[in-house]
Parts: C-alpha cells; structure tokens; sequence
C-alpha cells in the first residue's frame, strides 16, 4: 500500500502506538492482496501489469467517498474491472473508448481487453485450487436480459455477445421477465449461490422493473487466519467511534502475538499485514498518524492515492 521506508520494521511482536488506536475511529482501508502462484505463472504478472485491475476499485471509491459523503464503503477491483470487461465486449465507438481508457494501463496498445482480462480471470481464480488451506478466490460472471412477457418489449442479446462471454468469462446467461412478481429472486440467489451465502440480494423488484439487461460479477475470497485470531464481543476492551464522534459497540478480533512486516511513512502513517493461512493472501491495514484529525481528508488525499 506504501513504498517502504528506510525505518520498516520486519518485525514487530506489538503493534506501534498509531495501530493500537485502530477501532478509535473510522481510519482502516482494508485490502486483500493476491500474491499467488498466478502472479508467478508465465505471462501472468505481465498481464496483470498491462490492465488497471488494481486502480479501477480506488478511483471509485474516491469517487464515491468525494460525491456522496464519508460513510463506510467496500469496493472489490477485482468485481468492478470484470463487469466492465464483460460490458466491453458489446462497446463500439466512444463507449469502446472510454471503456479501453478505464480498464487497460495503456489503452493506446493495439490489444483488445479480452484478450489481457480473459487470461488474468483464469489465473486468478485457480491461483489456489478451491478447498486448500492456503484459501481460495474464485471469479463469476452472470448475464441476464428481459423476454419482455410483462410489456412487450424482449431485449435480445446478440448470440456472438453472449458466445464471447461465455468462451472468455465463463459467464453464465439467462432470460426472464424483468417485470414479473419475484424475478430479482432469481438474480439473488445467483449471487448468493456464487458466495457461498455471504451476498443474499443485490437487487429489488422495482429496481430490476426498470431494466433491460444486467451484468453481475461475484468475487469469493475464503481462507483462515495464517496467526491465531481471538474474537472480542461488543463492549470489549475496543470501541469504534463514527466520523461525527458517535461510540458504536462492535465485534473485533485480537491477536495474543502479532509478527510481521510494519511500515512506518515519514507523517505517522502505519500499514502492515495480517496474513492468511498458507502465505498466499495477506489482508492489509493502512491508519493514519494518530494525531490526524481530518480522517475525510487524509482518505482522500493520503490513503487512496498511495494505494
């Protein structure tokens, strides 16, 4: 998340005093890095270097925070980047453009986006065969478009659109009636069956009412803590305090023993990793120096940005 600094810490068995006020307030960016044996495949780190995966979620979430207010946020890069891709097969003109311009590091290059997206999915999601302790991160694609049964007005995907999907995505397609009783069901349970649960519904009836076709990506990450981890129950010994100073009770975890990398920036700012099983995956956290006061301005203008 940060370049390291002459004074990195490789090792810490205590987390410096700026960490120790983590749950003080709203001042964690947390991020799940992929260092899997996909990033070391032939091809496949180049790949990855040549598609804005990695920036695509920030600037949106910068966007977000920017335009909506400070509120608590997720973005996965990973969901945003291959929706986008999928919607690029079906681009032409200044749509194609501005697509190419958002999801390629160099969109000047001659190489279409399914050619650099398509190969990186695959990667990423056999990085870790599914079920092995060291985790597993699986990708997937979903395409449906109204049979207009309700209004009489059926949006048809083109079959070479819908082939491409499926032979660069593995993108799965459907066609129901977007206006009938009960027909965002059938979107959520597709998201839920594709996350194991964790995302039950996306969309509502009167929203899904007013839409012809829909393109869904699901990011699954599954795997256990590579430290041993201790639940702490609302009301503990840490406290979470909003951005307008509001004491919320909150479910937390601790570790007895933490030993890993800590970087320290030269203006307070602390990031270090908590691994997870296998080496594979890390989640990172990145908090501000503990004197910061203006949280909003510091995500926006300090974290973000060194992203």
């Amino acid at each position: 998340m940060a370049e390291r600094s002459p004074d990195a810490k490789s090792e810490a068995s205590t987390l410096p005093k700026p960490v120790k006020t983590l749950m003080q307030r709203f001042i964690v960016l947390l991020f799940l890095l992929i260092d899997a044996p996909a990033a070391r495949a032939d091809g496949a780190l180049e790949l990855q270097q040549r598609t804005s995966i990695n920036q695509i979620g920030p600037r949106l979430l910068a966007s977000h925070l920017r335009h909506n207010g400070m509120a608590n946020a997720m973005v996965s890069g990973p969901s945003l980047f291959y929706a986008l891709s999928m919607l690029a097969l079906g681009a032409d003109g200044a749509s194609r453009h501005l697509l190419r311009s958002q999801l390629l590091s160099d969109p000047r290059s001659e190489a279409s986006v399914t050619a650099i997206a398509g190969p990186l999915a695959q990667q990423l999601s056999t990085a870790v065969p599914s079920g092995e302790s060291g985790g597993s991160f699986r990708l997937s694609q979903g395409l449906w478009s109204t049979n207009g049964a309700s209004n009489s007005q059926p949006f048809l995907l083109k079959r070479e659109f819908v082939r491409a999907a499926q032979t660069h995505y593995g993108a799965s397609h459907r066609v129901i009636d977007f206006e009938a009783a009960g027909a965002a069901q059938t979107i959520n349970s597709w998201a839920e069956q594709q996350t194991n649960g964790l995302i039950a519904s996306i969309i509502d009836d009167p929203t899904l009412a007013q839409l012809r076709w829909v393109i869904l990506n699901t990011a699954l990450f599954e795997g256990g803590w590579g430290t041993a981890m201790q639940r702490v129950p609302p009301g503990g010994a840490y406290r979470f305090v909003t951005l307008d100073d509001r004491h919320q009770p909150a479910k937390s975890i601790r570790s007895a023993r933490y030993s890993g990398q800590v970087v320290d920036m030269e203006d307070g700012r602390v990031a270090f990793q908590l691994p997870f099983a296998g080496g594979t995956y890390a989640f990172l956290v990145h908090v501000p120096a503990a004197e910061q006061k203006r949280i909003d301005r510091w995500l926006l203008e300090k974290a973000i940005p060194a992203l």
